[in-house]
């Protein structure tokens, strides 16, 4: 990833604050490796070898282009065929970037019907008679940890978690890893980046997908692309058993609404105990979807019926916290179970939140509080929750979870990825803001990132 070269000029400078509003940071993607098989990199007083064995990039850059267009067919991931393009110059000049499945002109449009109402877009009132649709956007939340291991990277915390979007083929832009909300402080977040990140230099582990929608609608004079973050909460996406795509939709109203992409119906999902105030939603697997109200009663959803199946009581909570005005829930798929986390916010705003685990039975339909989460660690977020193995993703505190409140926000610190992230211990039942250690999970970048020379 090399960093945008706009700010050379005032001019490009302006043009790149107003592409940025939405992100920490655009880079375009940078594909380079060394010539050689073996090559020495120096690091201060350190020197390392890569190893004889690795294979020559030039005589893979000598492969017959037939044979090259065959592994690409057979690679059915997208980002299996951009790792494939980052081999040497020759096969990056062959492979063209392989096209996403979102942003306009993808398939994932979602065309609104009439009777459905329109979003409310700066101040402007609903009318019917905008024509317009939705198009499904799409963040990636990647690990990075370092490929060669020295006495930096030997320390505790050698996973940098960051969430991209990209923004067209070969741009990118860094964002918050557990907010949609956009930094006051994003010029000294944008110069705290090295310069060139080599790919090949790290291990990359995709953890979680977060999607969001943008409204287009029709002019005269071309199309006018309008965010819906005011108005949309979240958005998850799966796929019905006959293989269409199905997209949920929270509103910040507490509405949720479930389409099939393709068709001209949207499904309205109701609670028994509060009509159309959910918090949260949730994609499991095989078309089913999940919605929690503020009750903490959840809904089942086959989107391959476009029916609701079954109701789920509210899980049994302890009664000096079953009644929290100031509580919020949330839902995260782990190790193939789905899980619900309750956050209980104390009338002292100074005070951290306190929560608790619940495990769907899905045979039973009930919620089972859970008192330790193993090996787990789960992280909540605005528009995506996921959880990681504390083995594999090495600096991450098992039976821990890292939730974002504004409580967790430092004083007199500016806006940067994670600074309103917390950790709360599960075992000690206790929350605390991150420490450096853990903050450098998420920002500033690790000390190993930037030391990371540049290969020629």
């Amino acid at each position: 990833m090399k960093k945008s070269q706009s700010k050379r000029r005032k001019k490009g400078k302006e043009k790149e604050k107003e592409t940025t509003t939405t992100s920490w940071r655009q880079l375009s993607i940078s594909e380079m490796v060394d010539s050689s098989p073996l090559k020495r990199r120096k690091r201060g007083n350190e020197e390392e070898t890569r190893s004889d064995s690795e294979p020559s990039v030039s005589g893979w850059s000598s492969l017959r282009s037939g044979l090259l267009e065959e592994i690409v067919e057979r690679l059915g991931n997208r980002r299996d065929i951009l790792n494939l393009r980052a081999v040497c110059s020759a096969w990056r000049s062959s492979i063209p970037i392989p096209l996403s499945n979102f942003g306009i002109g993808s398939p994932l449009e979602i065309y609104i019907p009439s009777g459905v109402t329109k979003p409310c877009l700066n101040g402007e009132q609903h009318y019917d008679e905008f024509r317009g649709y939705f198009y499904v956007k799409e963040d990636t939340i990647y690990c990075f940890e370092p490929m060669i291991k020295n006495s930096i990277t030997t320390r505790a915390n050698t996973n940098w978690f960051v969430k991209i979007e990209e923004v067209e083929p070969g741009k990118v832009r860094i964002k918050d890893l557990l907010s949609r909300s956009t930094s006051k402080n994003s010029e000294n977040v944008v110069d705290s980046l090295p310069n060139v990140l080599n790919l090949l230099d790290y291990r990359i582990k995709e953890v979680g997908k977060e999607y969001y929608l943008e409204f287009v609608r029709s002019k005269e004079n071309g199309l006018v692309i309008k965010p819906v973050d005011e108005v949309i909460k979240k958005v998850v996406l799966g796929q019905t058993e006959r293989g269409e795509f199905a997209v949920m939709i929270l509103y910040f109203s507490g509405k949720v609404r479930l389409v099939i992409l393709g068709v001209e119906r949207w499904l309205r999902i109701e609670s028994y105990e509060y009509d159309e105030f959910f918090e949260d939603i949730a994609y499991f697997d095989k078309g089913v979807f999940y919605a929690v109200d503020r009750s903490g009663m959840t809904v089942k959803v086959d989107s391959s019926l476009m029916d609701i199946e079954e109701f789920a009581p509210s899980p049994l909570v302890p009664s000096h916290r079953k009644y929290s005005s100031s509580s919020t829930r949330y839902l995260v798929k782990s190790l193939g179970n789905l899980f619900m986390v309750n956050t209980y916010m104390s009338d002292d705003e100074a005070e951290f939140p306190t929560l608790d685990v619940f495990k769907f039975d899905e045979e039973l339909a009930q919620w089972d509080l859970v008192p330790d989460l193993g090996d787990r660690a789960l992280f909540l977020g605005d528009g995506c929750s996921f959880s990681v193995s504390c083995r594999e993703f090495v600096g991450c505190e098992e039976n821990c979870i890292y939730l974002r409140n504004d409580c967790f926000r430092r004083a007199k610190v500016g806006d940067y990825p994670g600074c309103d992230t917390g950790i709360f211990d599960l075992k000690m039942f206790r929350a605390a803001k991150l420490g450096n250690l853990h903050s450098g999970m998420f920002w500033p970048p690790p000390n190993w990132l930037k030391q990371i020379p540049i290969s020629e």
